[in-house]
């Protein structure tokens, strides 16, 4: 994509992100609004998080450090933005290598 298309997506997307603001109505008669993705993030019990861990191969420790993190911080991200998919965060920030079961004869250590 070019600048002067990305450049013009942008006006695109604030114009759109404007007229929802406004109330306004799309060239069909339907409000704009319903374009406009819900933000309804429900934030997961310390159980589900340390749940999904666990089915993932990693300690129930490691899922409970990351929902007293997240608790600490609203929700939060370390940048101030709030977490929109809370698993995509445990797989991307908090599911690492030294962290998951190791196996040994066939039991989980």
């Amino acid at each position: 994509m070019t600048e002067k298309e990305k450049k013009t997506l942008r006006e695109a997307i604030l114009i759109m992100e404007r007229l929802l603001d406004e109330g306004q109505t799309d060239l069909f008669g339907g409000t704009l609004s319903t374009l406009r993705k819900p933000n309804r993030f429900t934030k997961p019990t310390k159980e589900e998080v340390t749940t999904y861990f666990v089915e993932q191969g990693y300690t129930a420790w490691r899922g409970a450090e990351m929902w007293d993190y997240y608790e600490l911080t609203n929700w939060c991200s370390a940048k101030g933005k709030p977490v929109v998919n809370w698993k995509n965060k445990a797989q991307n920030v908090w599911m690492t290598p030294e962290h998951r079961l190791k196996k040994t004869n066939g039991f989980d250590l």
